[in-house]
C-alpha cells in the first residue's frame, strides 16, 4: 500500500463485519464518497462482490483489479469487462495471491497509470 499511495491516492474503508452484503455496502460507501472515476483493488473474499458491482453497472468504478486467493505463474492478466447497464467496458486485471509483492507492484502500477500493455 506505501508503494501505490506514493503513486495514487488511496482510500482504504474498512468493511462492517459481518455484512453479506459487501456489493451493496460499496456502492453506497462509493455514492457516499461522490466519487465519479475510482480504480477498485479488491482482494480475496471482496473480489466477488466487487466483480458483482462493476457488472450491474457502478458507474464510479473505472477500472478493477482483482487479487483472488490462489497461485499463478505469471503476475496478471488484463482484459475487459462489459457491464449490464450500458454498452461501456471496464478495464480488469486480475493478480493472483502468491505471485510476491516485488513481482506484482509494478504491473499493478503499469496498469493503474493507463498504461495496459501488461
Amino acid at each position: 500500500m506505501h508503494v501505490l499511495g506514493s503513486n495514487f491516492r488511496l482510500i482504504v474503508p474498512e468493511v462492517p463485519a459481518g455484512n453479506a452484503h459487501q456489493g451493496a455496502w460499496l456502492a453506497e460507501f462509493l455514492e457516499g464518497l461522490g466519487t465519479t472515476s475510482v480504480s477498485l483493488i479488491a482482494a480475496s473474499d471482496f473480489c466477488v462482490p466487487a466483480l458483482d458491482l462493476v457488472l450491474r453497472g457502478a458507474d464510479q468504478i473505472s477500472q478493477l483489479v482483482l487479487v483472488p486467493d490462489g497461485e499463478a505463474d505469471e503476475p496478471g492478466r488484463e482484459g475487459a469487462l462489459g457491464t449490464a447497464a450500458g454498452p461501456s467496458s471496464i478495464p480488469l486485471l486480475i493478480v493472483r495471491r502468491g505471485v510476491d509483492v516485488i513481482d506484482a507492484l509494478p504491473t499493478i502500477t503499469r496498469f493503474l497509470s493507463g498504461n495496459l500493455s501488461v
